[in-house]
């Protein structure tokens, strides 16, 4: 698939910071949908919200069997698209002490920082405990403050490979993900107009992307007349499913799509939503 390593991130420097926060939220967000903790618990845009808090992203529940350890605690998020040589001991303490990051410490969540750099060991375990020290110093039950690195963030971005392309440069050949898909699917029809016999349709795709209840099968077929909507249903299922589209891999070609899926098949630490489109005179 398209893996990412730490050197990748000097793409998202610069910018206002923009890039790198546009990437790490929807990094959480996927992560929240594999998880089943929604748009409504995850709260982006703070820096705007909440001017000179502390905090860019707040997630308001802990997902409880999450592996990377990050957020199985409610936490509190602030980004920082630079290089760690220019973040000195007095801007960690600073920042964490900012009056809504130091808000929602009190309130028992867990403080991460992301950096747009790598570190080496030491020096990343030297910063958790400045920033675990002035945690506890606001709320001595306050979970351990961490910091999320470059190269943690690649890999943990490594599961959701059809998040990567919309974020790093990448060339995926026929393959779209699921902001490249969208002018098209949409530019016929923008206004979308739900029809009532497709309920159950819409869903049975609810269900089956759901990634938190089990399955018979990993494939579901919708069959129909060319040009009834069938692959627009299923663009609108996912674009108000939050984070369910950075999951998605769309193909026109059967032997893409027999690619993709064997890709994914054959590296169980990664997610994606498949959806191949067949020619017209063949049903999907």
């Amino acid at each position: 698939m398209w893996n990412l390593d730490q050197k990748d991130f000097a793409l998202l420097r610069g910018g206002g910071g923009e890039p790198f926060t546009h990437f790490v939220d929807a990094l959480i967000r996927v992560h929240g949908f594999v998880h089943g903790v929604g748009e409504a618990e995850i709260l982006t845009s703070l820096r705007a919200n909440v001017a000179d808090g502390g905090v860019d992203t707040q997630v308001r529940r802990a997902m409880d069997n999450d592996s990377t350890e990050f957020l199985r605690v409610p936490t509190c998020w602030q980004y920082k698209a630079m290089s760690h040589s220019d973040i000195s001991e007095d801007n960690l303490i600073k920042e964490i002490q900012k009056p809504y990051a130091a808000k929602l410490i009190a309130q028992g969540y867990g403080y991460r920082l992301a950096i747009c750099d790598s570190m080496v060991a030491p020096k990343q375990t030297e910063w958790e405990d400045i920033l675990t020290r002035t945690a506890h110093g606001i709320n001595p039950q306050a979970p351990a403050a961490r910091v999320a690195t470059a190269s943690q963030l690649a890999s943990w971005a490594n599961r959701y490979p059809s998040l990567i392309p919309a974020h790093f440069s990448r060339d995926i050949g026929p393959v779209l993900f699921f902001e490249a898909w969208a002018p098209s699917i949409t530019k016929a029809t923008p206004e979308f107009v739900p029809v009532e016999e497709w309920r159950d349709a819409e869903g049975l795709i609810e269900d089956h992307v759901n990634l938190l209840k089990s399955t018979i099968r990993p494939i579901i077929t919708l069959q129909g007349m060319a040009g009834v909507g069938k692959s627009r249903l299923v663009y609108e299922v996912l674009a108000k499913m939050a984070g369910a589209g950075s999951l998605v891999f769309y193909t026109m070609d059967g032997d893409d799509a027999v690619a993709v899926a064997r890709d994914l098949a054959n590296d169980r630490k990664t997610s994606g939503i498949l959806i191949a489109h067949r020619p017209p005179c063949q049903h999907r």
